[in-house]
């Protein structure tokens, strides 16, 4: 795997969005091609609840993915299809805006009038633009766990290698879906190999017997283009991603 440099280093900048809600955006609107597929990425850790109280009321999404991991306090949220609910600490709300959905989504801190989490928005492959909007809410105790070797938390390779299985493993069910097939077994299994100094991730796709050969060639080429793969097959090799990212401070 060819090593490039770093091309710059990056510190968020303090922001503020929806309706008047203080936060830190690491990148988002006007530098698109530097981190495509992914759009945006906002950290919204805050203590004041006169900064964050406001929220973000009704506004549209088309054709992206949001995702949002909670790490205190709590989000409402609620759409123009009738959907409602709620993520606190430890869940993961995953929206597929796809082809237009117009939401809401309301902070409120916890006991210490804390409210901390982080949202990424991941541009979805053509094929996928116009698909069905949809939720998938992840409660904590639903999160798989990775442990590395004798530590408690997972290390940074076995979160990407998560990031990668679900990412497949979740658009390929959305874009068969779209196209009624029945999908029947999917297992997506990924994998860190040391080179060296560097790394390399490999990822392999296996179907259930329900699909014929046409659409098994139509799955693995979408799952080439989920936002995680493209991320990876930029080139950077994963070493590298992990000390730029360790040299940023906080996101």
């Amino acid at each position: 795997m060819a090593t490039r440099p770093v091309q710059r280093l990056v510190k968020a900048k303090p922001t503020i969005e929806g309706a008047g809600v203080r936060l830190r955006r690491a990148f988002g609107f006007g530098a698109t091609n530097d981190y495509d597929p992914f759009l945006l990425l906002d950290d919204f850790r805050n203590e004041r609840p006169e900064d964050y109280k406001a929220g973000f009321p009704w506004h549209p999404h088309r054709g992206i993915e949001t995702i949002t991991y909670v790490l205190a306090g709590t989000v409402e949220h609620g759409d123009n299809m009738g959907n409602r609910g709620s993520i606190g600490a430890g869940d993961i709300q995953w929206m597929t805006a796809g082809r237009g959905i117009v939401h809401q989504e309301m902070p409120a801190g916890d006991a210490q009038g804390r409210m901390h989490g982080f949202q990424l928005w991941a541009n979805l492959p053509s094929a996928l633009k116009m698909t069905a909007p949809r939720y998938q809410d992840v409660k904590a105790k639903d999160v798989p766990v990775a442990r590395g070797g004798t530590d408690t938390a997972p290390s940074p390779y076995e979160l990407l290698l998560a990031a990668l299985a679900s990412c497949t493993s979740i658009t390929l069910r959305m874009y068969a879906e779209r196209k009624q097939w029945t999908l029947g077994a999917i297992q997506v299994e990924a994998s860190y190999h040391l080179e060296g100094k560097e790394g390399r991730i490999t990822r392999v796709v296996s179907f259930g017997e329900a699909l014929g050969e046409e659409q098994r060639a139509r799955l693995a080429e979408i799952a080439e283009k989920t936002p995680v793969t493209r991320a990876l097959k930029a080139g950077v090799p994963i070493a590298t991603t992990l000390r730029s990212a360790d040299q940023t401070g906080e996101p």
